[in-house]
């Protein structure tokens, strides 16, 4: 939510390792969103959003002047749906709602085109619901848990942007930034309640003496605070990073396979990085950049468990890094590029990503799987891209070779307990991915263009081993975890003057769900169209996404749920179905 769509600028898609520009974040690549900046001009916007699910939506959005070189701009959002879940033993159909706020506001100070400041205030309140399970694995958008999940986020962000120009030549820019981050996610573990398990299995609490009933919940605090000073003339540019980041969180339920009933812990990480970034002209056509980054980071670990009905002894977890665990990281990429007449930009390019490693929370993990370190990518890149009058072409090329790859195992300890996993992160050695994509665009008449694209990735994950409730089992030698082999998109769009008509289909290949089992989803399509209408002054828009109402599935886990004998097998959640509405956008000037 903290990047909603609303009066935004511009979206950058950064592909491969970005590691060397925006540190260990970035080492798949990067999204980039920027939201438009004050001006001079008054504007007031605003939008309503009405469709199935329950859908509503209001956008509002107005900038104007405050007094000569003092501008504001005030963006805000609510979003509402039911979620596509309807829970027969509760009777509701908003048990997975989504109920969203969001509000920006931009106060800019440019008193000389030397000198300017902006400050960015963010506020965001996420009420989500979370019932998206069922243990009929139906694909019907049914749920039978007796307890409400919830997937609740509030976020109060703030930033301060100076720039500064010493010279026709040198700048100066200064970035401060924070946040502060509630977060709440509780589920019930068993995705369904005493009656359902009595008809449908058999399970008799009054015979068993129990009920088969999980819960957990798990409240989260984050505060984040970074710091970066960059000085830069036309060619070069050096910077220093420093961010600190800690995190708190409360667990209550049914923890650690019923060993526990709360938990505390925290999390504390800082980094600092340095970075060079430049380009070299060889000649007019062609242009060598180079981007360079170390980073190191530090991080320590502590957790508690406690029982409070069997007063079991739960290890207390205190993991501090040491200095032999540092493992400073070395991002950089090369790029040479070239202005062809007829493919207009070649470009070759060789880049080293990198992503920092951290603790697991656990506390029955053994003591070799508590750490895991730092992954690293060696990432090769080749492509051009041509563009005329009617048409436009372009080729991507790529080889990475990943070095202890993390991935992330969930692993079942104990078979009667649908809640005794083991989510956890651990480096399996070498991997690999390649491919390419290619994206064409063809303007047919200057009112009707298509869009194409197409991506094939090649991936492999060494073999490694992990603790189940079975024994050592064992995970890799295979294509990572969501990565589909093949992805496909077409598109068109028809303007006739004040209306247009869009659509887009994109198809996705079979994919594994996890890195610990070998179950994998079905291939799926999905279209979309819109149709909209422009007047003077607002825009109607119907939008209609998933036509043909395709049932997909997102996630899979594996593991035994069901009693008495807890027979493993695959489970799965699906995306939205079909989904429609309208949209009315009005702009008052």
């Amino acid at each position: 939510m903290l990047g909603h769509l609303f009066d935004l600028n511009q979206i950058e898609v950064f592909k491969g390792p970005q590691s060397s520009i925006f540190g260990s974040n970035a080492i798949g690549g990067l999204i980039s969103l920027r939201s438009n900046k004050p001006s001079n001009k008054n504007i007031y916007r605003y939008s309503l959003t009405v469709g199935n699910d329950g859908k509503k939506g209001v956008n509002g959005l107005i900038n104007f002047k405050i007094i000569q070189n003092l501008l504001l701009r005030i963006s805000s959002s609510y979003n509402y749906s039911n979620g596509f879940r309807k829970n027969n033993y509760l009777n509701v159909d908003n048990s997975n709602k989504k109920d969203e706020i969001f509000v920006r506001a931009k106060l800019l100070f440019a008193p000389s085109k030397h000198f300017s400041l902006l400050g960015t205030v963010i506020s965001s309140d996420l009420n989500n619901g979370y019932d998206v399970w069922a243990p009929d694995n139906n694909d019907q958008f049914l749920t039978y848990s007796d307890s409400e999940g919830e997937d609740s986020q509030n976020t109060n962000a703030g930033s301060l942007k100076l720039n500064y120009q010493f010279s026709n030549n040198f700048f100066l820019k200064v970035i401060s930034s924070f946040s502060a981050t509630k977060q709440v996610h509780s589920y019930d573990g068993d995705w369904a309640n005493d009656e359902y398990w009595l008809i449908e299995h058999g399970f008799d609490p009054d015979i068993e003496g129990w009920s088969y009933s999980f819960y957990d919940s798990n409240r989260r605090k984050r505060n984040n605070f970074s710091q970066e000073i960059r000085l830069s003339n036309q060619q070069y540019t050096f910077g220093g990073y420093f961010n600190k980041f800690n995190e708190k969180d409360q667990a209550q339920g049914y923890l650690f396979g019923g060993l526990a009933d709360e938990a505390e812990s925290e999390y504390e990480f800082q980094k600092l990085a340095a970075y060079f970034q430049s380009f070299f002209k060889i000649s007019e056509a062609v242009k060598l950049d180079f981007s360079l980054r170390l980073e190191d980071y530090f991080y320590e670990y502590r957790g508690r468990a406690i029982d409070n009905y069997y007063y079991t002894n739960i290890p207390t977890v205190n993991f501090i890094q040491t200095k032999e665990d540092r493992n400073p990281m070395l991002g950089f990429r090369i790029a040479l590029s070239y202005k062809h007449r007829i493919l207009k930009n070649l470009f070759l390019s060789y880049a080293r990503g990198y992503k920092a490693g951290g603790a697991n929370q656990e506390p029955f993990l053994d003591v070799i799987n508590r750490p895991y370190g730092p992954e690293f990518i060696d990432n090769f890149e080749f492509g051009f891209k041509t563009v005329k009058e009617k048409y436009m072409i372009s080729f991507n090329g790529f080889y990475g070779l990943r070095t202890d790859q993390q991935v992330s195992v969930s692993s079942q300890q104990d078979l009667g307990n649908p809640n005794s996993f083991y989510f956890y992160t651990a480096n399996s050695g070498r991997g690999f991915l390649k491919g390419f994509e290619t994206e064409i665009r063809y303007r047919f008449l200057p009112s009707f263009e298509t869009i194409s694209s197409i991506g094939f990735l090649d991936t492999y994950v060494e073999e490694f081993s992990y603790q189940t409730s079975n024994g050592i089992s064992y995970g890799g030698d295979r294509e990572s975890a969501m990565a589909p082999q093949l992805t496909c998109s077409f598109g068109f769009r028809y303007d006739l003057g004040d209306i247009f008509l869009a659509s887009n289909t994109s198809y996705k290949s079979s994919y594994y769900f996890s890195d610990s089992h070998n179950n994998k989803s079905e291939a799926y399509s999905l279209t979309n169209i819109t149709l909209g209408q422009s007047f003077q002054r607002f825009n109607i828009t119907l939008w209609l996404r998933n036509v043909f109402n395709e049932k997909y599935n997102t996630r899979g886990f594996y593991f035994g749920l069901i009693p008495p004998n807890y027979p493993e097998q695959l489970w799965k959640s699906y995306g939205d179905p079909r989904h429609f509405g309208v949209t009315i956008d009005y702009n008052v000037n």
